[in-house]
């Protein structure tokens, strides 16, 4: 029996973004195939991958904060250097930040797995 290999990593370092995705065209009552084309080209316009969104953030060296997973108090901000296909985030400059204490402690450049991942955004700085 054969074994099925799993797809090669993302290529972060190679400086270009994933694939984008492309969904097949599915025609409705009445639609035809010209209309259904016209409408899927504006669908695959607004449509953003998460890793294409996080690539984004590493080329432009935006300042991210991240929310984590069953931690609502505790939040990560830095700069993402490096990430795979799991999340898995390199953040340079990190620091911790608790909510409600309003305090962030410097912690340096850290690898944060992605199942701790709940929310990402660019913080504007």
């Amino acid at each position: 029996s054969r074994l099925l290999q799993p797809p090669p990593p993302a290529s972060v370092t190679a400086g270009r973004p994933p694939e984008p995705l492309h969904l097949p065209p599915r025609l409705g009552r009445g639609q035809t195939s010209a209309a259904m084309a016209i409408s899927n080209k504006k669908l695959q316009k607004i449509m953003t991958l998460p890793i294409n969104q996080i690539f984004r953030y590493l080329q432009n060296r935006n300042r991210v904060q991240v929310w984590l997973h069953e931690q609502s108090d505790l939040r990560i901000e830095g700069r993402i250097l490096g990430f795979d296909e799991y999340m898995n985030l390199v953040i340079d400059d990190a620091e911790e930040v608790l909510v409600k204490k309003k305090t962030r402690r410097a912690i340096g450049r850290i690898l944060l797995k992605g199942d701790n991942i709940c929310l990402m955004m660019n913080t504007g700085v």
